[in-house]
């Protein structure tokens, strides 16, 4: 692979130089590797018909919910609702978007030209993300740009997940990294204090599901426009 990299990256308080190269670097899942949106979104959908909750999917307005997480998509539709109610609508919900696990979910544009990249630098990668393994691990096995990642941490691994920083410190581990020497890239705030937290470079992948409210200038973090400006940035 030969395309130039053109950089776009913007850089926040905490990162004004370029980085020395890091032995790894751990990605998010949903929303900075794999657009999910279509296929959680429509999982979604088809639970609110299944209640006789009509709901229009609009996927550039409503993607940022994926980040949140199952409950935060299904109170978008049924609203503050008691706990044991949202409990069950959450197991028939991943019911219903396993069914349909990967069938409209892409790489971003530029992602597939990323991993091989940082392979052909010999830069070690992996993945962390809080989506749960019985879902993560099908998915990511059926993308085979992705079935290459060194180490996945789901969110179900340990007993704890992001924003908490032992998913990270575990992928570290896994790959013989110090927490310094490696990068993690999401596109959620979360992610970001999951970064801070383990000691560890973060940048902020603008192309995910980030809110209009969302404020990525104001996370300590590198800002990325494109996949491909990791590359300049490392």
């Amino acid at each position: 692979m030969s395309a130039s990299i053109t950089c776009c990256a913007r850089t926040s308080p905490a990162t004004t130089t370029r980085m020395n190269k890091p032995q790894a670097v751990l990605f998010d899942l949903d929303g900075t590797l794999l657009d999910t949106a279509p296929d959680m979104l429509a999982a979604l959908e088809q639970l609110a018909e299944e209640n006789q909750r009509p709901y229009r999917i609009d996927y550039q307005r409503q993607k940022h919910l994926i980040t949140r997480g199952a409950q935060s998509l299904i109170k978008a539709v049924f609203g503050q609702i008691d706990t044991h109610q949202l409990a069950a609508l959450r197991q028939r919900y991943l019911q219903l978007y396993r069914r349909q696990l990967g069938t409209k979910t892409r790489l971003f544009d530029g992602v597939g030209m990323l991993l091989e990249n940082l392979q052909q630098r010999e830069i070690s990668w992996g993945i962390v993300t809080n989506k749960p393994g019985w879902l993560c691990t099908p998915l990511i096995q059926s993308i085979p740009e992705l079935a290459a990642a060194q180490v996945l941490v789901a969110g179900d691994t340990l007993n704890v997940a992001k924003p908490h920083p032992a998913p990270l410190l575990h992928a570290a581990s896994a790959l013989a990294c110090i927490p310094e020497h490696c990068v993690y890239v999401g596109d959620a705030h979360t992610d970001m204090l999951a970064a801070t937290a383990a000691a560890m470079p973060a940048a902020v992948a603008l192309w995910g599901y980030l809110d209009d409210n969302d404020q990525p200038s104001a996370w300590r973090a590198t800002l990325l426009e494109h996949p491909g400006d990791l590359l300049t940035w490392l």
